[in-house]
């Protein structure tokens, strides 16, 4: 789910972050690319560490601002724009900042009013198999975790 919003988003996304930040269009283009994998990467690290209810709480339409999973994104994402494209901290923060939120009210908008059965569906291709694992209990979660994944 993840991965196609993003790609159905990435146009609007790209020409907004050349406007708001300055960045050229390929650097744009190539920021949301690694905004997928580092939303992606970073919701899969929060189930795996066991906040299944702080995750779902946000997935479910929480507030982003202030939240301790979007910081944890942000700051994970801001990195990658450093070393992944060259960006200086400053303008990084800026990308970071301004896509993450964006692109989590939209993921929040295909979310709102779903289970967390189906919001895990949705979510599984992108977590690259965080259900099975979690059936198998990783981190001793296993047992009933494992149905919320709808594997």
């Amino acid at each position: 789910m993840i991965q196609d919003l993003v790609n159905s988003m990435k146009g609007e996304l790209t020409g907004m972050l050349a406007q708001k930040t300055g960045l050229t269009p390929d650097k744009a283009d190539a920021s949301v690319d690694i905004a997928k994998d580092s939303i992606a990467n970073s919701l899969k690290n929060e189930l795996t560490s066991g906040n299944i209810s702080g995750l779902m709480g946000l997935l479910k339409g929480g507030s982003t601002s202030g939240n301790p999973i979007v910081t944890n994104i942000v700051n994970q994402y801001a990195g990658s724009l450093i070393s992944k494209l060259g960006l200086p901290e400053s303008v990084s923060k800026q990308v970071a900042t301004f896509a993450v939120p964006f692109i989590l009210s939209k993921i929040q908008g295909k979310t709102t009013g779903k289970s967390d059965t189906d919001i895990a569906g949705m979510l599984g291709g992108d977590l690259g198999g965080v259900g099975d694992l979690l059936k198998k209990g990783v981190g001793g979660l296993g047992g009933g975790l494992g149905g919320l994944f709808g594997k």
